[in-house]
């Protein structure tokens, strides 16, 4: 848990620019070498824990509306949703850099997207692995939040922001 699972990339690197400041490096320095230190997208890849083209299918043929709302940029986003096979499922996608976003935990973009895919609050899921996954469901009045024990979360920093624990692979 932390800045690294729940905060965007903007606010990753103020924090790491903010520290490498506070330890004597001009401003200037530390930006130089978050910009090179923390690049927008990792060389790593999803791991997925379950198969999510099947998933996301049967979601699908249920009607069922798939949305999308990470920290991370859009950029390291897109790439995951095609390495994944993922990005013909979804109805929307909300990324930690898109213009005029307020991240999570606030309800704005659970609000965007309910309003965007035509789906009232109540009907909507949110599915998160972070405090500020779960928290953003509740405050935006969600039918439900489901935590899912797959990330950096646990059933310990979960139980006060999650009606749902999903303990196993779907």
């Amino acid at each position: 848990m932390g800045a690294l699972a729940e905060k965007t990339l903007t606010g990753i690197r103020v924090d790491v620019s903010t520290t490498l400041q506070s330890f004597g490096i001009p401003s200037v320095d530390a930006d130089l070498i978050v910009e090179r230190g923390v690049p927008e997208a990792s060389t790593g890849q999803t791991a997925p824990v379950c198969d999510l083209q099947l998933l996301f299918c049967q979601l699908k043929a249920m009607n069922i509306k798939i949305a999308l709302c990470t920290a991370d940029s859009r950029a390291a986003t897109e790439s995951q949703m095609r390495i994944l096979g993922i990005a013909p499922f979804l109805d929307d996608v909300v990324c930690g850099n898109d213009p005029g976003i307020i991240p999570k935990p606030s309800p704005h973009c659970a609000m965007q997207i309910c309003k965007r895919v035509g789906v009232e609050l109540k009907e909507a899921i949110m599915v998160g692995d972070t405090i500020a996954d779960l928290k953003m469901g509740r405050i935006a009045g969600l039918r439900a939040s489901v935590a899912v024990l797959t990330g950096v979360g646990n059933t310990e920093t979960l139980k006060e922001y999650t009606d749902y624990f999903q303990e196993s692979h779907f």
